[in-house]
């Protein structure tokens, strides 16, 4: 899905992140947001061990993470009524 023309944009970004910095981890937008179509944009301090792809994590930036901020944030989105197309996660520090 990381293919997908919502999310072209953004993990062509991700992409030359990793190739600028490759001793760094970037993890990915989750395409089951709504990549470059969004009109709102959330941006987290930090990735947490959550979104490691080399651990046990998914390698996304994700709402659907098995982690408290993941919750936290599905939570806030469903009682503010922002529709998940609506909206795109990622961090200020993303690596």
């Amino acid at each position: 899905m990381l293919r997908d023309a919502h999310m072209q944009p953004l993990t062509a970004y991700v992409e030359t992140l990793r190739v600028d910095h490759p001793s760094w981890e970037f993890p990915d937008f989750d395409p089951l947001d709504g990549g470059s179509n969004t009109d709102i944009l959330f941006l987290l301090e930090k990735p947490g061990p959550t979104t490691s792809a080399n651990g046990k994590g998914s390698g996304f930036i994700s709402r659907s993470n098995n982690d408290a901020t993941a919750e936290a944030t599905f939570g806030f989105m469903r009682e503010a009524d922002i529709p998940r197309k609506r909206s795109v996660i990622w961090n200020v520090v993303p690596g």
